[in-house]
């Protein structure tokens, strides 16, 4: 299953809620980030009647990671997971949620290098809060140790990426074409703050050879270091925010980030 099918995923409980208020979970054998967070976003704010999953092992995971108050546990006992957890809403209250993402994944030792993934990770929630304009944002983890990577999520309800484009007099027709766009350096950062979406791209995916998934309204992009495949959605599939999944191999090589920033 690919990202673009796990986002489907969400869609589709999310047409089942707005069709009849339920969420029916009871045949899901395995939960990733990618349908996870959204779908969480949306049980919090419909608060639909949900069917657990019949499998109560899978039950039981989908209990412990929505619960963000299981924070300061997973982090005593050092579990393999960041459960979905509120960013607040001053970014320079985010060291303690940051620290817990650094050390599920070794401080970056094993994921390109320590200064190569903590650098990934600030430019993504620096992002969040200097231009989404979020009510609500959501970032979650889980380290798949049998499958050798790292899944790290990230969403907010504000402006899209071509929203944001938008408001700065920048907007495309398409959205994909502004995700697009954005991964290719049109930024509205200044200058002072970072080296913008195209460099932490570039350093996941050539770099560290990950995989990372965009949605953003009515577009979706997937890349890897091989490809970059686009999706134009339609109104079932829209987002209203923008939903970033990285995949980091273990172990990555390390990496020079200032071979990638521009």
């Amino acid at each position: 299953m690919n990202h673009l099918d796990k986002y489907e995923k969400f869609s589709k409980y999310r047409e089942e809620c707005e069709k009849d208020g339920i969420v029916d979970l009871s045949s899901e054998h395995f939960f990733f980030p990618t349908t996870l967070l959204p779908l969480f976003d949306l049980i919090r704010k419909e608060k639909p009647k949900i069917i657990f999953p019949e499998d109560e092992d899978v039950a039981n995971y989908f209990r412990t990671i929505t619960d963000g108050s299981r924070f300061k546990h997973a982090a005593r006992q050092r579990k393999s997971y960041l459960p979905i957890v509120e960013l607040p809403k001053q970014e320079e209250e985010t060291d303690r949620i940051l620290r817990r993402l650094y050390e599920i994944n070794e401080e970056g030792e094993e994921f390109g290098g320590e200064s190569a993934f903590k650098y990934l990770v600030g430019e993504i929630v620096d992002n969040i809060y200097q231009h989404s304009e979020f009510s609500n944002a959501l970032v979650m983890a889980q380290k798949y140790e049998s499958q050798a990577f790292t899944e790290s999520c990230f969403f907010d309800d504000g402006l899209t990426i071509n929203g944001c484009f938008r408001k700065h007099g920048m907007g495309r027709a398409e959205d994909v074409d502004a995700i697009w766009d954005a991964i290719n350096g049109t930024s509205t950062k200044s200058k002072e703050r970072g080296f913008g979406l195209n460099s932490v791209i570039s350093i996941f995916t050539d770099g560290i050879e990950g995989e990372v998934f965009i949605v953003s309204g009515r577009g979706a992009i997937s890349l890897t270091r091989n490809d970059h495949i686009r999706y134009s959605l339609n109104n079932a599939y829209e987002l209203s925010g923008t939903l970033v999944t990285v995949r980091t191999p273990c172990p990555a090589p390390v990496v020079d980030i200032y071979d990638y920033v521009e």
